[in-house]
């Protein structure tokens, strides 16, 4: 047990919690996608069929042919394909969420002014409370950079 003098803790917003929990959820399903795709190739690896690189649209159909003939891999390439079609849909679903989510924002739309940040990213630092804090660090690690590039140069 834990005695001492109370120290207050500093809770997020409501809004701010409920877009962690957007992103979190986007994250699983976006884990998840990945590790059924992965454990197929795995599954038809093992048995000496290779899926080699394929773009997402194509992932199905070169799935499909290399099970062709064999009636025990179409059945659990069959399911494992339905659950891929099931996830890309619902991340698809949150993927629109989080993009209208930072269309919503006045913050994350600043953010997403400059180069090289998205929708992701502006959320995730917009619900997080984080922009001022963020562009300290943007210039702190410039700086560092800078100076690394200097101390080289001179050396």
């Amino acid at each position: 047990m834990r005695l001492g003098p109370f120290r207050p803790a500093h809770c997020k917003s409501m809004a701010a919690q409920e877009t962690r929990a957007l992103l979190t959820a986007r994250k699983l399903v976006q884990a998840k996608l990945h590790d059924i795709e992965m454990s197929l190739r795995g599954i038809l690896r093992g048995l000496g069929l290779k899926v080699r690189p394929t773009t997402p649209v194509r992932f199905e159909g070169r799935i499909r042919e290399l099970v062709a003939g064999h009636p025990s891999l179409e059945v659990i390439a069959k399911g494992l394909l339905a659950a891929r079609v099931a996830l890309q849909h619902e991340f698809d679903r949150f993927e629109k969420q989080v993009r209208a989510t930072a269309r919503c924002d006045t913050r994350a739309r600043l953010l997403m002014s400059i180069p090289g940040v998205g929708a992701i990213v502006s959320v995730t630092f917009a619900a997080a409370g984080a922009i001022a804090e963020w562009g300290y660090l943007v210039m702190e690690g410039f700086a560092y950079v800078e100076d690394c590039y200097i101390a080289c140069k001179i050396a």
